[in-house]
């Protein structure tokens, strides 16, 4: 998720690039979805104006036989859910040898190619929330959003969803080190070298 600015820092760098190198392992459950900030209209694909992104959750055995538990999440706003796009972004956010977990979009195909093992789960027409495959998938992209909408009144979904996901994704990851986010985020202010307006403002593209 490492954008324009990256290229730019010259000191420690700041959450987007320090998940941008996240690989996750052993069983992950992927998805397609979007997130459309305070905007009204199509839900889900195909949405207008609306940001594309990968959530990605790598999870462990449960030592009881529950379900699965979350480890580390990837967020990863994608320009589409194509083939080519989704075998790329296997290839660098997913280790070789996984079990990725997806339903039946077919680009997901491409990325499971990625991967040694591939459990591909047609939804249709059931829900994916009906699914314990998909249990954390939605668990945490419902926690996402319903953070980013009671916090984020408004923001531009298409130039600024990199770095609301990045956030996202940095939290959680670090979720079991809580007393260690106050000294980082002060170490990464005083790092991190000024930026302009417009830097600050440039459009995060996944590349």
């Amino acid at each position: 998720m490492a954008g324009g600015l990256a290229s730019q820092a010259q000191d420690p760098p700041g959450h987007l690039e320090q998940e941008a190198d996240r690989v996750l392992r052993g069983r992950v459950e992927v998805d397609d979805a979007y997130l459309d900030g305070t905007r009204s209209g199509k839900r889900g694909r195909g949405a207008a104006g609306k940001r594309p992104f990968v959530i990605a959750v790598e999870t462990r055995p449960d030592p009881e036989g529950g379900l699965p538990h979350p480890v580390y999440v990837r967020f990863d706003p994608l320009p589409d859910f194509c083939q080519t796009t989704l075998a790329r972004w296997a290839e660098q956010a997913l280790d070789v040898d996984t079990l990725m977990v997806s339903d039946g979009l077919a680009g997901f195909l491409a990325a499971g190619a990625q991967v040694t093992y591939h459990q591909r789960v047609v939804v249709h027409p059931r829900k994916s929330s009906e699914l314990d495959c998909f249990h954390w998938i939605n668990t945490l992209l419902g926690n996402l959003k319903n953070s980013i909408r009671g916090t984020c009144h408004g923001f531009k979904v298409r130039k600024y969803a990199a770095r609301y996901l990045a956030e996202a994704q940095y939290r959680f990851n670090r979720r079991f080190d809580l007393p260690s986010l106050v000294p980082r985020l002060l170490f990464a202010c005083v790092h991190t070298p000024p930026c302009t307006e417009k830097q600050l403002k440039a459009a995060e593209l996944w590349t």
